[in-house]
């Protein structure tokens, strides 16, 4: 007899996988704005973009490094 395929489990995993490609893309982007900016908004926006790193590396089960330096 063949086993029947948990189907929300499927569901689950291919959301996770959704949330963490779009998740890395925005991280990707926010950091290309960033390094191009100047001014007092620059370190919120940094702040903004290592807390979406932060949640894309625990969702991993991976230790978050800081992508940038503060200013």
């Amino acid at each position: 007899m063949q086993k029947k395929r948990n189907t929300s489990e499927d569901s689950v995993t291919l959301m996770e996988n959704m949330y963490l490609t779009a998740g890395s893309y925005i991280h990707e982007q926010m950091t290309a704005v960033t390094e191009q900016l100047t001014g007092d908004n620059v370190q919120s926006l940094r702040e903004t973009c290592n807390l979406v790193h932060i949640k894309i590396c625990a969702h991993r089960g991976k230790r978050y490094t800081p992508q940038h330096n503060p200013t």
